[in-house]
């Protein structure tokens, strides 16, 4: 073993009657809660270290470990008949692979084969456990695991593309390395990649290989995106002397993360939280007014009740209001949302009647509405009356 890759850390006491580990601690513990339960009394404790393996690093799970992988099922294989549970201690397996050198490289082909559908690990109670179990676990998730089995009949392909949807190259490979033609075959349909059926199987790994690196990029582009339009708008939120010196692009940067964001809040239930704050800052020279409607109403009756009862002097001759439901946001038609234009007379409000969306897919109501948000930043008044008379995915109620 590899002492610099494991650390042992005293302050532990196991209990001598019933072996119970507690720590770390500064003294012996008063008592065993264990023995207390079973009726026993004046427990002893005997002060021992404990060894935590460290988990691979980034770089090492990243190096090609598929030789090592193979080992270590050839030696689970080798050494499963003794143990007829399938359960093998981790133990017995690094003792199989002395020929293998560096327990980091195999730490991370132990780390990669558990995304493989077909292969498990189980925890034995690490403090709890013998010293050789403690020095040979793989630390993984935040745990320590001591058993392996590997199914012979396990293997899942639903499993595996979870897996391997969105995983980085390497262990892509690593997941498909043990696969047939057949389940590689699968796989490359379902990836999207059916065009490399027919030739080498290698060449198919690394087809799927790099599709699901390209998928993983573009999810974690989304992921930044996300983080960066959220952390813009929280700012504006909490900094108005900032916005203040916002430029006009920047201005424009705010709508767009806005818009983003609605559509992400439609798309991801974690992300529905983000609406209001979206929404107030969709146009950032406006000011969004919300009227009550109720289930059903009828909204360009809101509307025109809205505008007739400003009752403070902002309804100057000339304005208008731009008006659209929420009901293609949150699905629940609980009101309107009334978009007050930067100045009078505005083109665009003149050309923006009230709109009342109809139950249709969530994809089709968010790609006509932005197509609307859009026209209605650039003041492209011809756009919406195009969207308005050639959509059939928006139905037109009157201003």
């Amino acid at each position: 073993m590899n002492d610099a890759y494991i650390q042992t850390k005293g302050g532990f006491y196991r209990c001598d009657e019933c072996k119970a580990v507690k720590g770390p601690l500064n003294a012996p513990p008063p008592g065993c809660i264990h023995c207390h339960f079973n009726r026993r009394t004046g427990a002893t404790f005997t002060q021992i270290e404990v060894a935590f393996p460290n988990a691979p690093s980034a770089e090492a799970i990243e190096q090609d470990t598929r030789e090592i992988e193979v080992a270590i099922r050839d030696a689970y294989y080798a050494a499963a008949n003794a143990h007829p549970s399938g359960y093998v201690p981790l133990a017995t397996i690094r003792a199989l692979l002395s020929n293998v050198d560096g327990r980091e490289a195999v730490d991370a082909a132990l780390t990669k084969l558990a995304s493989h559908s077909d292969v498990y690990y189980y925890p034995a109670g690490h403090l709890a456990t013998t010293r050789t179990n403690q020095e040979a676990a793989l630390a993984i998730g935040g745990t320590w695991d001591h058993f392996i089995m590997i199914d012979p009949h396990g293997r899942d392909l639903g499993v595996a593309f979870q897996a391997l949807h969105m995983s980085s190259r390497t262990r892509a490979l690593s997941i498909l390395a043990p696969l047939g033609p057949d389940q590689i075959n699968h796989l490359a349909t379902k990836m999207g990649v059916a065009d490399a059926i027919g030739e080498d199987l290698d060449v198919i790994r690394e087809r799927i290989a790099d599709q699901a690196e390209t998928n993983r990029q573009e999810w974690l582009s989304d992921a930044r995106q996300g983080a960066a339009d959220g952390t813009l708008l929280y700012r504006a939120d909490k900094e108005p002397d900032w916005v203040a010196s916002w430029s006009p692009a920047e201005k424009v940067a705010a709508s767009e993360a806005a818009a983003r964001l609605l559509v992400r809040a439609d798309r991801e239930q974690c992300w529905a939280f983000v609406r209001d704050r979206a929404m107030r800052w969709l146009f950032p020279e406006r000011e969004l007014l919300w009227v009550d409607g109720g289930p059903g109403a009828d909204f360009t009756t809101a509307a025109t009740r809205r505008r007739t009862d400003v009752g403070d002097g902002d309804a100057a001759a000339g304005d208008r209001y731009a008006v659209y439901t929420k009901r293609h946001i949150n699905r629940t038609g609980a009101g309107t949302w009334m978009l007050r234009s930067s100045g009078p007379s505005t083109t665009v409000a003149e050309e923006w009647p009230s709109y009342q969306h109809e139950p249709r897919p969530v994809a089709a109501h968010m790609s006509a509405w932005l197509d609307y948000q859009v026209a209605a930043l650039l003041g492209d008044a011809g756009m919406l009356r195009a969207r308005r008379n050639d959509s059939p995915r928006v139905t037109a109620t009157g201003d």
